[in-house]
């Protein structure tokens, strides 16, 4: 366990060190200690807080620490202003619930489930009508089965992955769907 004149390096970069500072500090460890969270890992890198003190007290650290920081703030700016066009773009897409009766919409999802998981080769999973669902179940497939072949949830999500907000795509998008299938399907089904 660290002594308190001593602190890890994620503790030193919650200080704002980056590994480029860091490295044009020239700072190593003060000393090296088993990791007391995981054995097998590397050991722990120390640095002596007065040490770290005193090095944060020059001005070529404060300059690095400033370019630092604004180099962070303009990274944030820009990853926000990714996630708004996403929002925006995610917010935009007309969702439509396709023009099926209930046992119409009822008998596709269970149709959809049971290709779902024929082709993963599991017979067991095999549902033969909807009316032996539990209301729970029956909207849970319903609004997979709209959510995947009746709309572009997945090519939007295929389109944009690894973009910044493509999670929120996912969450938002899945959630208006699933209430768009509620709403018309199942807002009056005990």
């Amino acid at each position: 366990m660290q002594g308190c004149n001593y602190i890890s390096l994620s503790s030193l970069k919650d200080r704002g060190w980056t590994e480029s500072i860091i490295k044009k500090m020239g700072v190593e460890p003060d000393k090296e200690e088993v990791n007391p969270h995981y054995r097998c890992a590397a050991p722990m890198k120390l640095y002596d807080v007065r040490r770290i003190e005193s090095i944060e007290a020059t001005d070529e650290f404060r300059t690095l620490y400033n370019t630092a920081l604004k180099r962070r703030m303009a990274a944030k700016k820009a990853a926000d202003t990714k996630m708004q066009a996403m929002k925006d773009y995610v917010h935009s897409i007309e969702i439509k619930m396709p023009n099926l009766s209930r046992e119409q919409v009822f008998r596709q999802a269970v149709a959809h489930y049971n290709d779902l998981w024929n082709w993963r080769g599991r017979y067991d999973k095999h549902i033969s009508d909807y009316r032996t669902l539990d209301v729970e179940t029956l909207e849970r497939i319903t609004a997979n089965m709209i959510r995947h072949s009746m709309t572009d949830y997945d090519g939007v999500l295929e389109r944009n992955y690894g973009r910044v907000g493509v999670e929120y795509a996912h969450e938002y998008l899945k959630n208006k769907i699933n209430q768009m299938v509620h709403n018309t399907y199942f807002q009056d089904v005990a």
